[in-house]
């Protein structure tokens, strides 16, 4: 999964644009996601380290895999209204 990701931020780099990974909630709606939690993908962010990678938070997610999250600075979140 690294190198592909790799792969598709160095497109992204050289497009111009940015790649956000979601976190989903694995208890509703997507059962066995990867991605299921803030922390992985700001980890993720960072051993990619590109300006163009991003966490998308969708608080409805987190809220149901994390509780509540209002406390806390993450850094390296994009907030994105649907």
């Amino acid at each position: 999964m690294y190198d592909a990701l790799l792969s598709c931020v160095k497109l992204a780099e050289d497009a111009g644009v940015n790649l956000n990974l979601e976190a989903l909630n694995i208890t509703t709606d997507h059962v066995g996601n990867f991605l299921k939690n803030t922390q992985t993908g700001a980890e993720i962010c960072e051993l990619i380290s590109s300006p163009r990678l991003k966490v998308l938070y969708d608080v409805y997610h987190m809220q149901l895999n994390e509780g509540c999250r209002s406390e806390g600075n993450h850094g390296r979140m994009l907030n994105i209204k649907d």
